[in-house]
């Protein structure tokens, strides 16, 4: 943007939830700029201080400590409409905000009405009415003010969330950081200020560290990269007792990092984030799982549980933090499960060949139909918010993705929501308040991929922006992707072998 913001700028309205509806225009085209938006204040944060005496210093009072106590105020503004508008218009926005929704300013150039079409947006989230429509704003409103001084329809609003979003571009951080394929990355960071983590001198916004796995080496064992600089740098870990082990996917739960894989030294294990960033891991094999099992991936599900998939439909589940896994029951289908989606305890979703979808909800698994669907799944993902629990997204090998809003009854509703074309959709990673961003990798015929994000967080559409180009960087396929939960403008990639190194990139 090179700091300058266009003085362009369109009052955009999302009904309901993000995911539920495209991102529209406040007022009908020939009214667009209608609509205003006063400047939000509200927003205030409480903390408690707590007092000791210092009876080294003449008994002075002093703080010796502070935490955030209470929940942070609301963010407060006021949608102005004038008086003037036309009775369809009123009606129509009206309508549109009624109920929960979000409100951004997009700053846009050139086309108003192309949805990704922006510099910078500001965008207000989970908005509600906090009057109701009929509060005047301006001068008289009885046939007495002036022309230039129009009265307006004031609707205050009170809003959960801010965020902005930037245009992203993806830089090739690939280097010589590895000649090994990477088959899985995560996020692993979280916000936090200066001193609240040993050794932290700066304020790290949470999305600077990731953890990356890799096919095995020539000496048979696979590795693991670790980074907590946004992909600057990355320390090479060794897994080191797992011969003929490929790793196919890797899981931080508690203090515990447990990796899956297939090969003749397939299986899983788990070893000690701490030691892991020492360089002093000891790689022990999770119990239950023979050498050679075949896992073709691992998700956490909380703080001491991971569920975990493999081939003829075996799903394994650890309560220790991956060190012991455990049948999870009788498996529904003979197809390889090679995907992995987690609600919460209670609902988590996996996927794998022949359109396999298989639902364990309350403890209990049922194999799902996906209405027209006839290809692999290969890639899964849920909203990462409660209030959107229910939803389910299915990226296929056909390169559509399919949508279900409510994935927990028996027979859940399916529709087609994006559709890029030949090729696959090989993995997909939601972000944001209420899972405002929904990313996903496209990857075509050639085997070259594509990210793509979603501005409206899962209704897909005209608010899909695409980023980079499948040659730009050159690729040969991306396997994963990972996006802070919190963050809408970070997302790391990592794939195959590009020129005898394997994939690294950041969208930031």
């Amino acid at each position: 943007m090179n700091g300058v913001v266009p003085d362009k700028l369109i009052l955009e309205v999302q009904v309901g939830l993000a995911g539920s509806s495209q991102w529209l225009n406040m007022t009908m085209t020939n009214e667009l700029f209608a609509g205003k938006m006063t400047g939000p204040g509200g927003a205030a944060r409480k903390y408690t201080r707590f007092y000791a005496t210092d009876y080294g210093n003449n008994e002075r009072i002093m703080v010796i400590g502070r935490r955030e106590t209470g929940n942070p105020e609301p963010f407060t503004f006021d949608l102005n409409l004038p008086d003037w508008i036309s009775r369809t218009t009123y009606d129509q926005i009206k309508q549109r905000l009624e109920g929960v929704k979000n409100i951004r300013l997009r700053y846009y150039t050139g086309d108003y009405a192309n949805a990704t079409n922006y510099k910078k947006i500001k965008v207000w989230a989970g908005c509600v009415n906090a009057a109701r429509l009929g509060q005047m704003d301006g001068d008289q409103i009885d046939g007495t003010k002036k022309v230039d001084a129009q009265g307006a329809y004031k609707l205050p609003q009170e809003a959960d969330e801010f965020y902005e979003i930037y245009p992203l571009q993806v830089s090739n951080l690939t280097g010589t950081v590895s000649t090994l394929a990477f088959t899985d990355v995560i996020s692993i960071g979280f916000p936090r200020s200066a001193g609240e983590v040993e050794g932290e001198d700066v304020n790290n916004d949470g999305t600077k560290e990731y953890i990356a796995v890799t096919l095995k080496d020539g000496s048979n064992l696979p590795h693991l990269r670790w980074t907590a600089d946004k992909g600057a740098s990355w320390a090479d870990v060794t897994l080191t007792g797992l011969t003929n082990f490929d790793a196919t996917g890797v899981a931080k739960v508690g203090e515990n990092i447990v990796v899956s894989g297939s090969g003749a030294g397939g299986g899983l294990a788990w070893a000690k984030w701490d030691e892991v960033k020492a360089g002093t891991a000891t790689w022990t094999r999770s119990t239950n799982i023979a050498g050679g099992t075949v896992v073709n991936k691992v998700k956490r599900i909380s703080s001491t549980k991971a569920v975990a998939v493999g081939n003829a439909g075996a799903v394994y589940l650890s309560e220790d933090a991956g060190k012991t896994f455990t049948s999870a029951g009788a498996a529904v289908t003979a197809n390889n499960l090679t995907q992995i989606a987690v609600v919460d305890e209670t609902l988590q979703w996996f996927g794998g060949a022949s359109s396999t979808l298989v639902r364990r909800m309350n403890g209990v698994m049922s194999l799902i139909t996906v209405t027209g669907l006839a290809a692999a799944i290969n890639s899964l993902a849920v909203p990462n918010t409660p209030n959107r629990g229910t939803q389910i997204f299915v990226g296929a090998a056909d390169g559509k993705i399919y949508y279900a809003p409510n994935g927990t009854v028996t027979a859940p509703t399916w529709n087609v929501r994006y559709s890029a074309g030949s090729g696959s959709i090989d993995s997909m990673a939601f972000a944001g308040y209420e899972g405002a961003v929904l990313y996903f990798n496209h990857v075509n015929g050639s085997t070259q991929s594509r990210i793509y994000r979603d501005l409206s967080g899962g209704k897909l559409a005209t608010d899909v922006e695409g980023i980079g180009d499948y040659t730009n960087p050159a690729n040969a396929s991306f396997n994963a992707i990972a996006a802070p939960v919190h963050d809408v403008n970070t997302l790391m990639i990592v794939g195959d072998l590009t020129g005898g190194q394997g994939f690294i990139g950041l969208a930031a």
